[in-house]
This record gives structure tokens, sequence and C-alpha cells, in this order.
């Protein structure tokens, strides 16, 4: 028994308000150098050239306000903040261009030169595992997660990683086994997918079928 789990589409991370202003010059320099000519990327909205543009007038705006002319760091801020604007929109572009073709996703958004959000690892959910009130029958339960599908795998020899067998996936947080030999000790594992993605495996729960 097989279906299919939830790809979870790529983010592009920035991390703008982080920089400082040479930095972000730097960077976004880097991004226009990465994209020119970079198929993954035919149309880059905003245009390339009107994100150097504003990379050429905030350069000019540092320089002066090294300066300490009256109102040049004011007007260096102003600019960055426009440039900012700019490259978020150019990362949001590129973050829909790569999640077209979600399994090159991460490679995509690479290629522009930006950073892919890290995924948050889940941490593997404690289940209970006990015989059930019919012979063959063995009643599994995991935590509830808010809006959480639930799978279940099952083995006679764990430590053969091509041995589990998917016995259930869906939104149900109980399921219950059945037509499982008598008499036989069976392994248990069970992992959820939600909105942040699928979380590692539980630690495998024995169950001697009555």
């Amino acid at each position: 028994m097989s279906t299919s789990t939830p790809v979870t589409k790529r983010t592009v991370a920035l991390f703008l308000n982080r920089k400082s202003i040479p930095q972000l010059i730097t960077d976004a320099k880097f991004y226009v150098e990465q994209m020119t000519g970079n198929t993954n990327f035919p149309a880059p909205n905003p245009t390339l050239a009107g994100i150097t543009n504003e990379i050429s007038i905030l350069e000019k705006a540092y320089t002066l306000s090294q300066t300490k002319v009256q109102g040049a760091v004011a007007q260096m801020h102003s600019e960055a903040k426009a440039l900012r604007i700019s490259l978020k929109a150019l990362g949001a572009y590129v973050e829909l261009q790569a999640n077209q073709d979600i399994e090159h996703a991460t490679s995509i958004i690479e290629s522009a030169g930006m950073a892919v959000k890290k995924l948050p690892v889940r941490a593997a959910r404690v289940f209970a595992v006990k015989p059930g009130l019919a012979p063959g029958m063995v009643k599994l339960d995991t935590k509830a997660v808010k809006r959480g599908t639930y799978i279940y795998q099952m083995s006679l020899t764990p430590n053969n990683a091509n041995s589990w067998t998917e016995i259930y996936q869906g939104t149900r947080v109980k399921f219950t086994a059945t037509d499982l030999k008598t008499g036989t000790l069976y392994y248990f594992r069970t992992c959820t997918v939600d909105k942040n993605g699928k979380s590692a495996w539980s630690y495998q729960v024995s169950c001697m079928v009555p």
C-alpha cells in the first residue's frame, strides 16, 4: 500500500534587512551577474537593468554619505530601502520560476546566487502500539498535529531498510492494522506530514500480535 508524499516548495532566503549597505550592494551585483544569461530566468521581474541602475544609485549615495554632507545618510538609507524592495521582488520571481520544477528548485534558486531557506527538521514523534481486541489486530496511535497527514509502516525485519511496508497514510491519527499473523512479532514506526514538511521517523515499536 503506497501513496505519494506532498513535496514542499522551496523558499528564497535573502536576509536583506540583516545586511550592511556594502554587503547589500555586493550581493545585489552577484544576483545580477548570476542571472544574466541564465536560462532558468527568461524574463526577470524587476529587470536586471533596473536592479543595476538602483545599485549604481545606492553606491553613489553610500560614497556621498561618507563625506558627512547634510542629508546624505538619510538619502543613502532611502536608496537602500528601494533596492531591498526590488531585490525582494526579484527573489519572489526566482522562487516562482524555481518551483515550476520542484525537483530541481533548490539548484535553480542557487543558480541565481540566492540562498534557499532551510526546511525545519521535524522531531520524531512518540507513538503507542498495542494489541487489538481481536486476533490479528494491532492498534496504532500517535500525537496529533494540526492539519496533518499520518504515515504508519510495519516490518518483520526492521534492520532491513527495504523491508518496511506502508500500511496507512491519511488524516486519521489512529489506525488499526488487521489480518496480521497471530503469534508473530511485528515492528512499527510512524511519521507525520504537515505544512512544514515530513517529520523524521519515530523510533521502532514492536508488538506481538495476539
